[in-house]
């Protein structure tokens, strides 16, 4: 099995654990906003920055980086609590810790050419970015023809949740085999 394909496990279970852990956050927890926030945000960078290191991800640094993109998440979740919550600011917040798993998971992989590295995995983030409010809007619209409500039933709300990462997951994992493949062809490209 080529190597980006054994990788596929860690996006998927970052993605049902991202979802799950939201689930479990606004329908059960009972916690403060302040609390699920926090954790919301470093559960979403964290894994983020994990999944953008790719292969990369078994090494002592990568474990590094997420702790550290972790915990500049938290702070910045805490940071903004005091702000309005209008969606300026939810959008602001979510570009802003998208902006530092990005710079996290580049930094981490090392090695020469850092510039083209962020550029090349922004690339990737910007193009999965869609991914998730297509899924949330595709579910919702089959919900409301199918008039069903994702909150009364476990399984409907566990799809509602992990649906949107597990897209966004997913399409992280497709940009880092289209990568891998391109690398993987250039020295022989090279040799002509």
């Amino acid at each position: 099995m080529p190597a980006p394909f054994r990788s596929v496990k860690l996006y998927l279970a970052v993605g049902v654990l991202q979802g799950g852990v939201l689930m479990w956050l606004l329908l059960h927890s009972g916690w403060t906003f302040s609390a699920m926030a926090v954790l919301a945000a470093v559960l979403l960078a964290g894994g983020t920055t994990l999944q953008l290191q790719g292969e990369q991800w078994r090494r002592l640094r990568s474990g590094v980086a997420v702790l550290l993109v972790g915990l500049v998440a938290a702070a910045l979740a805490l940071a903004c609590l005091a702000l309005p919550s209008t969606m300026l600011v939810v959008y602001g917040v979510g570009a802003a810790l998208l902006l530092i798993a990005l710079l996290g998971a580049t930094l981490a992989q090392g090695g020469p050419r850092l510039g083209r590295r962020l550029l090349d995995n922004g690339l990737w983030l910007l193009l999965a970015l869609p991914w998730p409010w297509l899924v949330q809007r595709l579910f919702k619209a089959w919900l409301a023809y199918r008039h069903l409500d994702p909150f009364k039933d476990g399984l409907l709300s566990l799809a509602f949740f992990t649906g949107p990462p597990l897209a966004f997951s997913v399409a992280l994992f497709l940009g880092h085999s289209w990568r891998a493949r391109g690398f993987r062809r250039r020295p022989a490209d090279c040799a002509d």
